[in-house]
C-alpha cells in the first residue's frame, strides 16, 4: 500500500518548496517575537560616560563654540534627565577661557532632542539663552 503523501517528498522541487516556507515562517516568528524586546532594550541617545560621568554632545557642543576649546576643564556633570516629552536635559560647570585670555566659570543647562542633538543651552545663573536650534 503506497501512500501518496510520501511519495510527493521524492520530488526535489516539492521538498525544496516546503523548506523555503517552513524557514520563512520560523524567521518570521522570530523576529516578531524579538520586536517588542527591541523596543524596549533601546540605549537612550545621550548618555553620561561611566568614566568621568561627562556627556560626548555638550563635549562637542563646547569644542566647537568655545572662544579657546583647548582650555575647557570640567568642574562638574550632572546625571542626565529624561523629560517627559522625550527630550534629555544635562547640567554641566566648567571653566574656560574668556576672549581677554582670562579663566571664567560657566554653568550651562543643556537641551537635546531624543535623537540626541543639542536644541538649545541656557546660562544657568541668569538664565539666558545662550543657543537655540
Amino acid at each position: 500500500m503506497t501512500n501518496n503523501n510520501w511519495n510527493s517528498w521524492s520530488n526535489p522541487a516539492a521538498r525544496k518548496t516546503a523548506f523555503v516556507a517552513i524557514g520563512l515562517a520560523v524567521l518570521v516568528i522570530v523576529w516578531a517575537a524579538t520586536l517588542d524586546s527591541r523596543r524596549d532594550t533601546r540605549k537612550p541617545s545621550v548618555t553620561t560616560s561611566q568614566y568621568d560621568g561627562s556627556v560626548s554632545q555638550v563635549k562637542y557642543w563646547l569644542r566647537e563654540h568655545l572662544k579657546d576649546p583647548d582650555s575647557v576643564q570640567y568642574i562638574d556633570w550632572s546625571t542626565v534627565k529624561t523629560l517627559d516629552d522625550g527630550q534629555y536635559a544635562v547640567f554641566v560647570k566648567y571653566r574656560a577661557k574668556n576672549s581677554f585670555g582670562g579663566y571664567v566659570i560657566e554653568q550651562r543647562l543643556f537641551m537635546f532632542d531624543p535623537k540626541g542633538s543639542v536644541t538649545e543651552v541656557v546660562d544657568a545663573e541668569t538664565k539666558r539663552v545662550v543657543y537655540k536650534k
